[in-house]
């Protein structure tokens, strides 16, 4: 009877306890909604948009909760993910003044993935070399393409560099370098199954991204129009291609991201398609890529067009709390994960 009598108490004590760790913790899951909605509430403040300084982000608080998380479906990075960009010397822009906080947010964001940079032999023995190295990051020279602006030639050095590593990494994050600046793990955002390049387009998840910006038109134009010399490739990529035809949606070429075989197979066409006259050119990557797109040159790999969005946007649209580092975009209240460009110049005080 005592026995029967100390179970009926033993089982009672634990179903409350289980009921108050309950109700706690919806309480708890409340309370986190609360502060979510408050901060969101605060956040419509007036912003600066520039594209300035990028600072390093050890203090921001940053929204990835709920809805927010959606994109993060796979396996964080891994020494089997590379970060991969090119570098050639510049000597009328100080580069490594904001290189420092450019690097240590792809760090803190993606901290065992690997990280290469391609650059010109010509540019080995440079002081841009050296303070690469010094940073961790594993320099990959390449001979050949120095007619080529480097804007273009980096796809062929880094094009024969994955394929002669293929086996070694599962996925590719491609990136400008001076202008990209990374909040959190891209990579589990994607699988080796996925190629995606996103947009030029600054409107949150519109799809009206079909006006040429007037520098993106005098690319066009000098690539193109007032050129002649164009090949037959050329000439089938910009059949029914202009302002009273089909004005392509402008895609932005600073940001590739997929499996490693899939960004191989995007290079490759990429590559096939290039007028040797034409690669000297800035500008001139963008616009063969915008052409390939639009004449879908690439539908054999599954290419996906990212829309401006939380993981990865061009010139985005964010607003940020004055009094604190928390930022979000206004649409839908999630922190960044990628952005390009366009960075408010107030971030440059939250080292």
């Amino acid at each position: 009877m005592k026995f029967i009598l100390s179970r009926k108490v033993f089982v009672i004590i634990f179903l409350i306890i289980v009921n108050e760790l309950y109700y706690y913790s919806l309480i708890q899951e409340k309370n986190d909604k609360l502060k979510i909605l408050k901060f969101f509430s605060d956040a419509n403040v007036p912003f600066d948009q520039t594209s300035g300084n990028y600072p390093g982000h050890n203090n921001l608080e940053l929204n990835y909760k709920y809805e927010c998380s959606k994109y993060f479906k796979y396996s964080e990075n891994s020494d089997e993910d590379i970060v991969i960009f090119a570098y050639t010397d510049r000597p009328e822009k100080n580069f490594f003044e904001v290189f420092e906080n450019i690097i240590e947010s792809f760090r803190n964001s993606v901290p065992k993935a690997l990280i290469f940079c391609v650059m010109p032999e010509k540019d080995i023995n440079s002081n841009g070399h050296k303070i690469l190295e010094e940073y961790g990051i594993k320099v990959i020279p390449f001979a050949g393409y120095y007619d080529y602006n480097i804007v273009t030639s980096r796809y062929l050095a880094i094009y024969d560099f994955l394929r002669f590593n293929s086996k070694k990494y599962r996925r590719v994050f491609l990136s400008d370098l001076d202008d990209i600046y990374m909040f959190n793990d891209i990579f589990s955002t994607f699988n080796e199954d996925e190629i995606i390049i996103s947009k030029q387009c600054f409107q949150f998840e519109s799809e009206n991204c079909h006006l040429l910006f007037p520098i993106d038109e005098g690319w066009f134009n000098e690539s193109y129009i007032i050129n002649n010399n164009n090949t037959e490739l050329d000439l089938e990529l910009i059949k029914d291609i202009g302002k009273d035809k089909i004005n392509p949606q402008i895609i932005n070429g600073g940001i590739i991201f997929g499996g490693t075989k899939k960004v191989i197979e995007f290079l490759r066409i990429f590559i096939e398609h290039i007028n040797p006259d034409k690669a000297k050119r800035f500008g001139y990557d963008q616009v063969l890529i915008t052409l390939l797109v639009a004449k879908n040159k690439f539908s054999s790999i599954g290419l996906h067009l990212e829309q401006c969005t939380h993981r990865v946007c061009f010139m985005p649209d964010v607003r940020y709390n004055l009094n604190t580092t928390k930022i979000i975009y206004k649409e839908n209240m999630c922190s960044p994960i990628v952005i390009h460009k366009s960075i408010p110049i107030n971030w440059k005080n939250l080292k």
